[in-house]
C-alpha cells in the first residue's frame, strides 16, 4: 500500500473517531450537567418548600399555644362564671377577634376538663369525613397537637385540626381545638417556579394518599394513593435527604401517570408526610437530544471536507518524500558528492536542503577528524589535572553541604517539634493528597495518621462545603486573588459535622512546592454564635409579645436605631423620614406631654440619666397610644467622660391602661357595694383591737414623756446665765478660764445629745401618729357599715404583715425583741384587709407579751408567709416565748380565757371567729410551757366563707 494511500486511510480513519468520541463525550458531558443541573434544582426546591411547610406548622402550633394562653390569661383575669367554669362571654369576644385577625383559622372549639365542648365559633362544627373531636381533645390535653389533614364536607377544601391544653393557675382545666385552612401548605406545594411545564410537587400523608393539588388531575386529593413501590428504585425512602441523614438524590421513576420523570423525595417527620418534587425526563434532556442531533451533522459535514483534503494535500507531501528516500540511498552507498536538496518552504523541501549541508559537514568533519586524533593525547593529560583538582574540590563542597544539611535538620526538627505541639490543625498537601499532618488535625477528624495519609483532602470535607472549598482552592491555583482565610467544615469520622476556620498558603515540603492547610475547630465559637443568634431571635420575638420596643441614640454622630417593635409602636413605616432622633419626639409625641419628653432628652444628653416617662405619642395615622419610656443609660462615654451613646426601651401601655381604667371602675363599684353591705364586726372585737392600738399608743406616750422629763433641755439656763455673767469679757472668758474652756466641749456634746434626743422623740411621735390613724381607721370603717359582710380588696400578703409589724414595732425596740422575715414570694390575692391586719396585729403583740414574760436573754420571733397547698396561703407568728400548757389548748380560743394577768380574753376568740367568717381557720402549736408557741393563719386564695356569721 502506497504512503498516500496509507496518509488518505489514516487521516480520514482519525477524523471519524475524532468526531465520533467527540460527539459521545460531548452527549455524556451535557447529559450529566443537565441531570446535576435538574438535580439541584429539585434538591433546592425538595429543601425548600420542606422547610417552608415546617415552618407553617410550627406557626400553628405557637398560634394554637397563644390562643391557649389567651384563654389562661382572661380566665385569670376576669374568673370564671357563677359555676366556677369558664366565662365564655368575655372568651367569645377574644377567640372571635383572634379568629378574625387569622385568614387560616376556620374554627375555633373550647372543652372543659371532661371533654365537653363549652365555645365554638361555629353553631355546627364542619368536621369532614376523617375528623374526631375526641381524639383532637384528647391528644391536646396532654400537650401541643397537630392532626392530619381531611376534607371539609362544607368546602371540598383540605383543613387541619390543632390542639392544645389550658392551664388556669398551673391546673389543667381543658382544651383549646382550632380547625385551619391548608392554603399556606397549598400555595407552597403549588408554587412550580422554575420546574418548568411538567414540573410539580405533592405531599403525600403516612397512609400513601396525596393530600395536595396536582398539576395534571383535578380533584387528586386522597384520591390518589402514591406507593412506594411504585417509584422504582428510589421509593419514598430512598430520596429523603437531610431529616434521616441521609443526601437528597434525583432519581428517574414513573409517577402516578406512568410518565417517566425525574424524582426527589423528603420527609416532614412530625406527621408522617412525604413532599415529593417531579419534572418530566422528556422536558428535562430535551437539550441534549437538540445538541447531538446538531454534532452529527457537523461530523458528517467535516469527514466530507477532509476526504477532499486529505486527497490533495497527500498528492502535495508524497512526492518530495519519494525523491529524498532515493538520494538517502546514494549517501548510504558512499556517494557524498549527490546533491538532493529541493526548492520551496515547506518542511520536506527544508528538510532536504538541510540533508544536504548534513552531508558537507560530515564530509568536513571526516579530514578533521584525523587532525583531531593527534592532538587527543595532550587533551587527555590536561584534563585528568583538572579533574583531580576538580575532585578535591567537591570533597571540601560535599563537607560543607553535610555540616549546612546538620544544621538544616536541627532547625527542621525545632519547627517540626512546634508543628506537632501546635492547638491548630496543620497539613502539608501535594497535588490533592494529604503528605504530612499535626495530631491536632488528626483529632479533629478523629482518625489517626496512618489512616490519611496519601488520601484526597477532599475526603474529610463536609459534603455541604465541598464545592465551595474546591472553589477557592481552583481560583488560587488560576492566580486569583481569594482570603486567605474562610469558614468550612469538616467531616468527623463518626459522621458529625466539625466547623473549622482554614488559613492557606504554599511550602515546600521534600523538595517540592505544596499546599500549607492550617485548621482551626470553631464549633465551640459556632455554637456560641448560633445560640446569640437564637437569643436575639427570641429577644425580639418577646420584644413584639411584651409590646417593648427599644432604641439606640448614637450623641456624637447624630445616628439613631429603633427595633422593629418600636417602628410598630409609634406606626412608621419609613425611618428615612426622619432626620434625627429629636425629630421623632418633635412629630410623634403628643403636644401636652412633648415639655416633659425633651427636658428628659436633654438631661439624659447632658448627664446620661433620666427618669421613668408615661406620655402620650400620636401615630401618623392620628391615633393617640400611651407608652412608658424607662430611663435611658449610658452604653459607651466619651474621651471627656460625658454620654456618647445612650440606650433604652419603651412599652406600649395603652391596653395596659384601658385594662387598669376597667379594673378600678370594677373595684370602684365593689368597694362601694361591699361598703354598702356593711362589716361584720361584732362591737366587743372593735373595741378590743381598739384597745390593742390604744396599749401601744400609752407605751410610746410613756416613753415620750419620760424622754422630755430626763432631757438635758433645763442645763441650757445654767449655760445661758453663766455667758451672761462673762459678756463683757466673753472671749477671754471662753479662751483663758477654765469653765469657759470646757463650756465649749459641753456645748458640742450637749448638742449631739439634744440631737439623738430629738430623733428619737420625732420616731416616737411617727409612732404614736400611726396608731392613732390606725384607731381613726378602724373607727370609720366599722362605722361606715351597717349590715354582716366583709370589705374585700386585693393586697400583697406581706404588706399586710408588714403593717402589722409596724404597729408593734415601738414595743418590739423596746423589750428587744428580734424580728426574722420568712416571706415567699406571691402575688397579691383577695383578702379582707382589716380582719386580717386586726388578728395579725393581735398575734404579734400577745408575742412580744410572752417574749417579755420569759426569762431567756435572746428573744425571738418569726414571721412566715408561704402557700399551704394550691388554694390556701399560711400566715405563721412563731416565738420562743412562755409558750402553751397542754390542757390549755382545747380553751385558748374559747371567749373569756386568757393567760394574760390584765387581759379579758376576747382577742384570740374574735380573731378566731374573722378568720372563719374570711373562709379561713387559727390554730395554735406548742411544745409546752417555756417552749414558744406559733400561732398559724391559714386563708383560701379565692376568699371563701360564710358572710353571716
Amino acid at each position: 500500500m502506497s504512503i498516500r494511500l496509507k496518509l488518505l486511510l489514516l487521516i480520514f480513519v482519525a477524523i471519524l473517531i475524532a468526531g465520533g468520541v467527540s460527539t459521545l463525550t460531548a452527549r455524556s458531558i451535557a447529559s450529566d450537567t443537565v441531570e446535576d443541573q435538574i438535580e439541584d434544582l429539585l434538591v433546592g426546591t425538595a429543601q425548600s418548600k420542606s422547610q417552608q411547610i415546617e415552618h407553617a406548622i410550627a406557626d400553628k402550633k405557637d398560634i394554637t399555644q397563644q390562643v391557649s394562653d389567651i384563654i389562661s390569661n382572661v380566665t385569670l383575669l376576669y374568673g370564671t362564671d357563677s359555676t366556677g367554669a369558664l366565662d365564655t362571654t368575655v372568651l367569645g369576644f377574644t377567640i372571635q377577634l383572634t379568629k378574625d385577625n387569622n385568614d387560616l383559622i376556620r374554627e375555633v372549639v373550647i372543652w372543659d376538663e371532661n371533654g365537653v365542648p363549652i365555645f365554638s365559633t361555629a353553631t355546627e362544627l364542619d368536621l369532614g369525613s376523617d375528623a374526631n373531636l375526641d381524639d383532637v381533645f384528647s391528644n391536646g390535653m396532654g400537650g401541643i397537637y397537630i392532626g392530619d389533614v381531611f376534607t371539609s364536607t362544607a368546602s371540598n377544601n383540605q383543613v387541619q385540626f390543632t390542639s392544645a391544653p389550658v392551664l388556669i393557675a398551673g391546673k389543667l382545666s381543658g382544651a383549646v381545638g382550632l380547625l385551619w385552612e391548608m392554603t399556606d401548605i397549598v400555595d407552597i406545594t403549588t408554587n412550580r417556579i422554575g420546574l418548568g411545564d411538567t414540573g410539580e410537587a405533592y405531599i403525600v400523608n403516612q397512609d400513601g394518599f396525596m393530600i395536595t393539588p396536582s398539576l395534571f388531575v383535578d380533584a387528586a386529593a386522597f384520591n390518589y394513593n402514591i406507593q412506594k413501590d411504585g417509584l422504582g428504585a428510589t421509593s419514598l425512602d430512598a430520596g429523603v435527604g437531610d431529616e434521616k441523614g441521609n443526601e437528597l438524590t434525583a432519581v428517574s421513576v414513573h409517577n402516578y401517570l406512568g410518565d417517566e420523570v425525574l424524582s426527589v423525595s423528603t420527609d416532614i417527620p412530625e406527621l408522617g408526610w412525604d413532599l415529593i418534587v417531579q419534572k418530566g425526563s422528556s422536558e428535562a434532556f430535551l437539550p441534549v437530544s437538540n445538541m447531538t442531533n446538531m454534532m452529527i451533522w457537523i461530523l458528517l459535514a467535516v469527514v466530507c471536507i477532509g476526504i477532499v483534503g486529505v486527497f490533495v494535500l497527500s498528492r502535495t507531501i508524497t512526492d518530495p518524500i519519494v525523491r529524498l528516500h532515493r538520494g538517502v540511498l546514494e549517501v548510504m552507498n558512499g556517494n557524498l558528492e549527490m546533491p538532493i536538496g529541493e526548492k520551496g518552504s515547506d518542511e520536506i523541501a527544508k528538510l532536504s536542503r538541510v540533508f544536504d549541508e548534513m552531508t558537507d559537514k560530515l564530509r568536513r568533519s571526516h579530514l578533521e577528524l584525523e587532525a583531531t586524533n593527534a592532538s587527543l593525547e595532550n587533551i587527555v593529560e590536561q584534563r585528568t589535572g583538572e579533574l583531580t583538582r576538580t575532585n578535591e574540590e567537591l570533597t571540601k563542597e560535599i563537607l560543607e553541604r553535610k555540616q549546612a544539611q546538620q544544621v538544616a535538620q536541627e532547625s527542621e526538627e525545632k519547627y517540626r517539634e512546634v508543628v506537632e505541639r501546635a492547638s491548630d490543625g496543620i497539613c502539608i498537601v501535594s497535588e490533592g493528597l494529604i503528605k504530612y499532618t499535626n495530631p491536632r488535625a488528626v483529632e479533629i477528624v478523629g482518625y489517626v495518621p496512618q489512616e490519611i495519609i496519601d488520601t484526597p483532602l477532599t475526603n474529610y470535607i463536609h459534603a455541604d462545603e465541598l464545592e465551595n472549598v474546591v472553589a477557592v482552592y481552583t481560583r488560587r491555583v488560576a492566580g486569583e486573588e481569594v482570603p486567605t482565610s474562610y469558614y468550612s467544615a469538616l467531616q468527623h469520622k463518626d459522621g458529625r459535622k466539625i466547623d473549622v476556620e482554614f488559613s492557606a498558603g504554599m511550602v515546600m515540603y521534600e523538595g517540592v512546592l505544596c499546599d500549607l492547610v492550617v485548621v482551626r475547630d470553631i464549633t465551640e465559637r459556632k455554637q456560641a454564635e448560633d445560640k446569640l443568634r437564637e437569643s436575639e431571635k427570641g429577644l425580639k420575638r418577646a420584644q413584639q409579645i411584651a409590646h417593648v420596643g427599644s432604641w439606640e441614640w448614637n450623641l456624637g454622630d447624630g445616628s439613631f436605631w429603633l427595633s422593629d417593635e418600636m417602628q410598630r409602636i409609634h406606626g412608621i413605616d419609613d425611618i428615612g423620614q426622619f432626620n434625627s432622633f429629636l425629630s421623632i419626639i418633635d412629630t410623634l409625641i403628643h403636644p401636652d406631654d412633648i415639655e416633659e419628653t425633651q427636658q428628659a432628652a436633654e438631661r439624659a444628653m447632658t448627664s446620661g440619666i433620666g427618669p421613668n416617662l408615661v406620655y402620650r405619642i400620636v401615630r401618623p395615622s392620628g391615633e393617640v397610644r400611651w407608652v412608658e419610656a424607662m430611663a435611658p443609660e449610658v452604653n459607651r462615654l466619651a474621651d471627656d467622660g460625658s454620654p456618647l451613646i445612650l440606650i433604652g426601651t419603651i412599652q406600649d401601655i395603652t391596653e395596659r391602661n384601658q385594662a387598669e381604667e376597667g379594673l378600678k371602675l370594677a373595684n370602684k363599684r365593689l368597694v362601694e357595694t361591699a361598703r354598702e353591705a356593711g362589716m361584720a364586726e361584732v362591737a366587743t372585737g372593735v373595741l378590743h383591737n381598739v384597745g390593742n392600738v390604744v396599749n401601744s399608743a400609752g407605751i410610746t406616750t410613756s416613753t415620750i414623756v419620760e424622754t422630755v422629763r430626763n432631757s438635758r433641755m433645763g442645763n441650757l439656763s445654767k449655760v445661758t446665765t453663766m455667758l451672761e455673767e462673762h459678756k463683757d469679757d466673753l472671749g477671754s472668758f471662753l479662751s483663758n478660764d477654765t469653765q469657759g474652756q470646757k463650756l465649749q466641749i459641753y456645748l458640742t456634746e450637749l448638742d449631739k445629745h439634744l440631737s439623738e434626743e430629738n430623733a428619737k422623740l420625732n420616731d416616737e411621735v411617727n409612732d404614736l401618729s400611726e396608731r392613732m390613724q390606725h384607731i381613726i381607721e378602724i373607727i370609720n370603717l366599722q362605722q361606715s357599715y351597717s349590715k354582716t359582710a366583709g370589705l374585700t380588696e386585693i393586697v400583697s400578703p406581706c404588706e399586710i404583715m408588714e403593717d402589722a409589724l409596724r404597729i408593734n414595732s415601738g414595743a418590739l425596740i423596746r423589750h428587744s425583741v428580734k424580728v426574722t422575715r420568712e416571706f415567699e414570694d406571691l402575688p397579691p390575692i383577695p383578702i379582707d384587709r382589716h380582719k386580717a391586719l386586726q388578728i395579725l396585729t393581735n398575734l404579734i403583740s400577745n408575742a412580744k407579751y410572752a417574749l417579755n414574760k420569759n426569762d431567756r436573754l435572746s428573744k425571738k420571733l418569726t414571721l412566715r408567709i408561704k402557700n399551704s397547698d394550691d388554694d390556701r396561703i399560711r400566715f405563721e407568728v412563731a416565738d420562743n416565748g412562755t409558750g402553751i400548757a397542754q390542757e390549755d389548748f382545747s380553751q385558748i380560743f374559747s371567749y373569756g380565757f386568757t393567760t394574760k394577768k390584765d387581759g379579758h380574753g376576747f382577742g384570740l376568740h374574735s380573731g378566731a371567729l374573722a378568720a372563719k367568717q374570711m373562709g379561713g381557720s387559727l390554730q395554735v402549736y406548742s411544745k409546752g410551757r417555756g417552749k414558744g408557741a406559733t400561732f398559724t393563719l391559714d386563708l383560701p386564695i379565692n376568699l371563701k366563707g360564710d358572710r353571716n356569721e
